[in-house]
């Protein structure tokens, strides 16, 4: 939905849910005494897809030779994220604009018996929410010579909120189970020209690294440097 207040403001509110079938990984059944089936390995949330953060738990047969190596993941809680932005945009500083936009989103099939079931930990600081926020300032679009648009964003974003797999994989190497900002500038030396530079500060929310007793948490700070030209 898009209210016009008055020519300088105008606020947009969008509503969504996404929702992910066969998502959610189970112990695989087709394992027999003569070895895997051919659908054997198929609730696995494969390494070239997810990024991190989400709970997982080994899917393997029980039956199956432990091995360290053949460890299959697959995802302990199941996905439907209902998802509320909203931005507003502000033209009473022209040719400055202001604009504000913020998003929450929920994990509301998140079930935390089943998932205890599934890792057999009790996973007490699992968290099924969160939240972005994006302030920007300058020309809207960075089109002419001169023109500057400067940016503050804020993630918060819990470990089964959404699919690490669909997350941003700027900040913090993407994935859930981080929080952080990124601040950004880009500025326009010729038409349809112009040289962005961001910085991105990231760190996990609540998994312990080396030493749990100090909280201790990973994190990555980064810069990138873009340039970007029109045809």
């Amino acid at each position: 939905m898009q209210w016009e207040f008055s020519e300088l403001t105008r606020l947009r509110v969008g509503l969504a849910q996404y929702r992910f079938q066969g998502f959610e990984g189970h112990v695989d059944a087709d394992y027999t005494t003569s070895g895997p089936g051919r659908s054997y390995g198929q609730y696995e949330y494969e390494a070239g897809l997810r990024q991190r953060g989400n709970t997982l738990f080994w899917t393997n047969n029980p039956n199956e030779p432990f091995a360290y190596d053949k460890a299959r993941w697959g995802l302990a809680a199941r996905f439907k994220p209902i998802a509320l932005t909203a931005a507003a945009e502000f033209s009473h500083f022209a040719p400055v604009f202001v604009g504000l936009t913020g998003e929450v989103v929920r994990n509301s099939a998140y079930n935390r018996d089943e998932v205890i079931n599934r890792t057999g930990v009790y996973l007490d600081d699992a968290r099924v929410f969160g939240v972005n926020g994006r302030l920007t300032v300058g020309a809207q679009q960075v089109r002419q010579a001169g023109d500057w648009q400067f940016s503050l964003a804020y993630r918060w974003l819990g470990s089964d909120a959404v699919p690490d797999a669909f997350v941003d994989s700027d900040l913090g190497g993407g994935g859930t189970n981080i929080r952080g900002l990124t601040l950004g500038f880009n500025w326009g030396f010729a038409r349809d020209s112009q040289l962005g530079l961001r910085y991105l500060s990231a760190q996990t929310i609540s998994s312990p690294t080396v030493q749990p007793a100090r909280k201790d948490r990973y994190g990555i700070d980064s810069l990138q440097v873009d340039l970007n030209v029109r045809f």
